[in-house]
């Protein structure tokens, strides 16, 4: 009876462990692909539609700028100083800009600079600011000296 079931009964499938990681590779590899594909779709389709209304800031030596503050104690407290001028351009987005109240010149990175709608370099229309001439790249001081935040104001 024995050998009978052993003939006649199903068979024992055979496994062959080389065939089987070859199979699996490929189907993982499949799946990576895939997910790959999906993931690079997708993150194209977002940065153009993050992209859609964006438009590059540039600013150029002569500009009025304000310059974001320090991080906040109080709501109330300015989230810009300003205006400020772009004197000259530092090494990538970096830029030195000068502040007429102090008579200094700061280094500031273009992610905390906002254009402003101020026309006049001088900012002769400012009366707590004063009238003489914003420097030059040439007689701009050789070191920038550190500067703390002065909230003050004019009067």
């Amino acid at each position: 009876m024995l050998p009978y079931d052993l003939l006649a009964g199903p068979s024992k499938p055979l496994y062959n462990i080389d065939y089987y990681s070859s199979q699996h590779l490929r189907v993982f590899t499949d799946i990576h692909k895939k997910v790959k594909d999906n993931l690079l779709a997708s993150r194209n389709e977002m940065m153009q539609q993050q992209h859609m209304r964006a438009a590059p800031i540039t600013f150029k030596i002569g500009d009025t700028v304000m310059v974001q503050a320090p991080p906040r104690e109080s709501k109330l407290f300015p989230k810009f100083m300003g205006p400020r001028l772009i004197v000259s351009e530092g090494n990538g987005t970096k830029f030195a800009v000068f502040e007429p109240a102090l008579n200094t010149v700061e280094m500031v990175h273009s992610d905390r600079l906002k254009k402003t709608k101020a026309s006049d370099p001088a900012f002769d229309s400012h009366a707590c600011l004063p009238s003489n001439p914003p420097p030059t790249p040439a007689n701009l001081p050789t070191s920038h000296p550190t500067h703390s935040y002065n909230l003050r104001s004019c009067s």
